[in-house]
């Protein structure tokens, strides 16, 4: 039992008390507002999240920081098409 900080079951947090659920929660809304098309999100995303998301050596992020879980096709595609305005400013 190496691992004394991962739970093994599915657990429920108050966000309040950690700096890693914060975060994750404004990753999520910010990526969320921006394929919505929100002004603010749409800024913040560009700025603070777009950035630092995973891409391959190639410059892609499909399959590397944009995984959909189980794989789809569809909504990956989706995704992109939302996505195509950063994709193709950077």
């Amino acid at each position: 039992n190496k691992f004394t900080s991962i739970h093994d079951t599915v657990g429920f947090h108050d966000s309040r008390h950690s700096a890693g659920l914060q975060l994750a929660d404004f990753v999520a809304g910010v990526w969320n507002g921006a394929l919505r098309n929100f002004k603010e999100s749409a800024s913040l995303f560009e700025e603070h999240v777009w950035p630092t998301v995973r891409r391959s050596e190639a410059g892609r992020v499909e399959g590397y920081g944009l995984m959909e879980v189980p794989t789809r096709t569809d909504s990956r595609n989706h995704l992109l098409g939302r996505l195509r305005p950063y994709i193709e400013r950077n």
